[in-house]
């Protein structure tokens, strides 16, 4: 596989917004929406659940926890559209209930795509860990698609967005831009609520929309980084 830019790899920014608002649209019409409730629960309602006393010295690990098992839900979303992408058949037990490797390949991956999160919006680590976030960004796609250990996948990665970084982080920039501006014109206006539960609740429901958006992305740059797709190939 060549490593040198092309421009069928990387399209315009305005082939993937669109699919990216859809992402509620995958083969399996349960999935999504489970997905979706259980990062609410895990973001939201978990939020107000009572913990003993003595556990207040770790509530920054239980927020660990819970963005980890987010993670998990947007990569099994993740893998179940590049299946989508490729016209392979799954189940929605297979993808809720994987095997005992699958469930550690996908809290190992989730603990790699919260640490270099957290990493990111520290400014001592920015460069450092967007560089190592663009490096490793298709790791969970050769996971569950190519079944291969983690370690492969991080090299098939690396080795696959050479020459590619540039474009990729204008790429995600691009989106995320947009997205970052709806985000805090939302939670301004939820901040204004007289009602408490409000805006942590549009907060989390913002979150994992974005999540989920973002991750489809992810899933249509690998699959034209690997196989190429026609446009009219893509629902």
């Amino acid at each position: 596989m060549s490593n040198e830019p092309s421009q069928d790899k990387i399209k315009d920014i305005r082939f993937y917004i669109p699919e990216a608002f859809r992402f509620y649209s995958i083969k399996n019409e349960y999935l999504t929406p489970i997905l979706f409730v259980i990062t609410l629960i895990v973001l939201f309602a978990f939020e107000y659940i009572p913990f003993p006393a003595a556990f207040n010295d770790y509530k920054g690990v239980f927020v660990f926890v819970r963005l980890i098992i987010a993670n998990m839900c947007y990569l099994v979303y993740l893998s179940a559209y590049i299946k989508d992408l490729k016209g392979e058949k799954y189940s929605l037990k297979e993808m809720i209930i994987p095997s005992w490797q699958g469930l550690v390949s996908l809290f190992a991956l989730s603990i790699i795509n919260v640490v270099l999160f957290v990493a990111s919006i520290t400014l001592y680590f920015l460069l450092p860990a967007v560089l190592i976030y663009l490096t490793v960004i298709f790791c969970p796609c050769y996971v569950f698609d190519k079944k291969n250990s983690l370690y492969e996948s991080m090299i098939s990665s690396k080795n696959v967005t050479v020459g590619y970084k540039m474009r990729l982080l204008s790429l995600i920039a691009k989106f995320l831009f947009p997205v970052t501006v709806l985000l805090l014109l939302t939670l301004m206006v939820a901040g204004s609520s007289t009602k408490v539960l409000i805006f942590p609740f549009v907060l989390s429901f913002a979150y994992s929309v974005s999540m989920f958006m973002f991750h489809r992305i992810i899933a249509l740059l690998y699959y034209g980084f690997e196989i190429g797709p026609k446009e009219e190939d893509v629902f």
